[in-house]
């Protein structure tokens, strides 16, 4: 809706019935936000720790990183195979990450971060022939050609999903009880 027109970000908007996805009355409100395309990796922000959940519920291995003092357990809790510390810097990450793959690197990793070398820890930690998807929206996205080029990464982006992707998703959310965590704060 947002990407095609303006006016998403209202109480009540009106879209084609073709667009629209039809929820379960049965399912929470709180589990009926999450928009995520992509694949298996994440962590604790609002994409992550619903990347963490929709990839375990498809069976997939998941590791999470990240540099909120809450981030890591709630990866955990939420089921990630291996979860990493962002402050302890890239080549930590990277070593730990090659280390929980048998030294190889993950098959594929969805960045969702907007920290200025998540799109180069990303593909550093990714093997050899492997892909990343770019779902941080940032002005720039940096990657050396070592980390990219001559090891053959796929880098591919992505904003929006399909409708039946979104069906798909919505399925998965609901059949496998997927919770949205929500910090709200009100003033």
């Amino acid at each position: 809706m947002s990407v095609k027109r303006n006016g998403a970000f209202q109480e009540y908007l009106s879209t084609d019935v073709r667009e629209a996805t039809v929820i379960p009355d049965e399912m929470a409100f709180s589990s009926r936000s999450p928009r995520l395309r992509g694949s298996h990796i994440g962590s604790n922000g609002g994409l992550g720790h619903l990347g963490i959940q929709l990839a375990k519920a498809k069976g997939w291995k998941v590791m999470g990183v990240d540099a909120r003092d809450d981030g890591l357990p709630l990866s955990r809790g939420l089921g990630a195979d291996v979860a990493l510390d962002a402050w302890k810097g890239k080549d930590y990450v990277v070593q730990e990450a090659r280390k929980a793959k048998g030294g190889r690197g993950v098959d594929a990793w969805v960045n969702v971060s907007d920290a200025k070398l998540a799109a180069a820890t990303s593909c550093a930690i990714t093997r050899i022939l492997g892909t990343v998807v770019q779902v941080a929206l940032l002005t720039e996205v940096s990657i050396p050609s070592s980390k990219s080029v001559f090891r053959d990464i796929r880098v591919k982006g992505s904003f929006i999903c399909s409708q039946k992707e979104a069906e798909e998703m919505l399925d998965v959310v609901f059949k496998h009880d997927i919770k949205v965590e929500l910090n709200m704060k009100l003033s």
